[in-house]
Parts: C-alpha cells; sequence; structure tokens
C-alpha cells in the first residue's frame, strides 16, 4: 500500500487551496488526508512552532508515516517535520529555508510578502497575517540539523520568476541540505511564480512531484 499523502499550506492559505492536488492524486489511488484546520480566530494558530507541533502530533498518531507537501511556509513545516524523522519524504514547494532569519533582511522579507499579498486570487483568502512573519523568520522551532544523515528524502522545487522565496534561496536551502548523506533533490519550474499550488500549470507540477514521491516510498 502506498502510504498517505499530507498536504501542509502553512499559515496564510485556507486549506482547499489543495483542492486539485487532492482530486488528482485521489483520482490516481492515493490516500489524502484531512488537512488541519486553522481557526482564524485561533491565536495559537499564527505561530509556526505551534504549527509543527500540531503536524507532528498528527503524523505521530498515524499507523503509516505519510509523504509531506507544503508550500512557503507549509515547505518551512515540512522541512522541520523531516528533521524530527516524521514522515517517509518531504516536499517543499517554494518553502523557506531554516537558515532564511540570517540573511534575509527584515524589509525585504515584508516587501516580498507584500507583492504575494497584492497578487493572491480573490478566492484564496489569506488568514491569520498580523503578527505571523517575524516569529516565522526568528522562531526557534524551524531550526534543522544539515547533516541529519537519518532525515527521510526530501525534494525542494523553486518557481523560476518567484520573487518571494526565490530560486537562489532555495538553491542555497538546496546546498545546505546536502551537508548530509540523506537524499536531497532540487527542481527549478521555469516560468512559475510562487503560488505553485494554484496557478496556471500547476498539474504539471502535480504530478512530478507524485511521481517523486513513488520512487522514494513505493516497494520495488
Amino acid at each position: 500500500m502506498p502510504p498517505p499523502i499530507l498536504f501542509i499550506q502553512g499559515p496564510w492559505l485556507p486549506g482547499d487551496c489543495w483542492a486539485g492536488w487532492r482530486a488528482r492524486y485521489v483520482s490516481a489511488g492515493k490516500t489524502c488526508l484531512e488537512p488541519l484546520t486553522l481557526a482564524p480566530g485561533d491565536t495559537a494558530a499564527p505561530y509556526l512552532g505551534s504549527l509543527i507541533d500540531a503536524y507532528a502530533a498528527r503524523i505521530a498518531g498515524l499507523a503509516e508515516g505519510p509523504v509531506l507537501i507544503g508550500h512557503s511556509f507549509g515547505g518551512l513545516i515540512v522541512q522541520s517535520l523531516l528533521d524530527r524523522g516524521l514522515g517517509k519524504a518531504g516536499i517543499s514547494l517554494a518553502g523557506w529555508s531554516p537558515r532564511a532569519r540570517k540573511r534575509i533582511p527584515g524589509t525585504a522579507a515584508l516587501r516580498a510578502a507584500l507583492r504575494l499579498l497584492v497578487s493572491t486570487p480573490a478566492d484564496l483568502p489569506l488568514q491569520n497575517l498580523p503578527g505571523l512573519l517575524p516569529e516565522a523568520l526568528f522562531s526557534r522551532h524551524t531550526a534543522i540539523r544539515p547533516a541529519n544523515d537519518r532525515r527521510p528524502p526530501l525534494l525542494l522545487i523553486a518557481g523560476s520568476q518567484d520573487r518571494v522565496v526565490t530560486p537562489d534561496m532555495v538553491q542555497q536551502n538546496h546546498q545546505l541540505q546536502l551537508r548530509g548523506r540523506s537524499e536531497t533533490s532540487f527542481r527549478n519550474f521555469s516560468g512559475r511564480g510562487h503560488l505553485l499550488v494554484t496557478e496556471p500549470g500547476w498539474p504539471d507540477i502535480a504530478d512530478y512531484c507524485l511521481a517523486w514521491a513513488d520512487t522514494r516510498t513505493l516497494e520495488p
């Protein structure tokens, strides 16, 4: 049996941003787990540390480790969970680096985030925005061990036109993760921006992710 798939959207986008991916994977015979629901009124929800712990508890309660797929801050959560040994494999789509806070000026990060906000489709409302970015970039909970040889396989994906988590940032993260012997793959999708989950052409990325995960998790 193939492992289940757990989508991780991070604190800004709603869980149904994965609706297309879920339908595509279910039609391919995969089991997709229900995403965590982030309540706008929950004061703990905006903080990455709380989110990582919540996802860790969810995974620990499963009979089998899932494939983790996360976008943006969800991609950062995926990396943190894999570092804990949770999940069979993980995919980070335009995901922030665990070392981002050490090399990205706060003003530049805020400007990049604002560019994302003004270009986000109206049918994908952002939530839990106030106070998130500084906590996310400076949270001790996002630290990983780059030379963790027991980490499950990780795929880092970038969009060549992404101005929020740029391809250079993802490539630098790739080099960081290569310090260990655990498998770390990188793919840059040409002409794609930050919203890889929903922007035109997302099925190509979804299919690539599924094929990559299958080769790392299915028995020969």
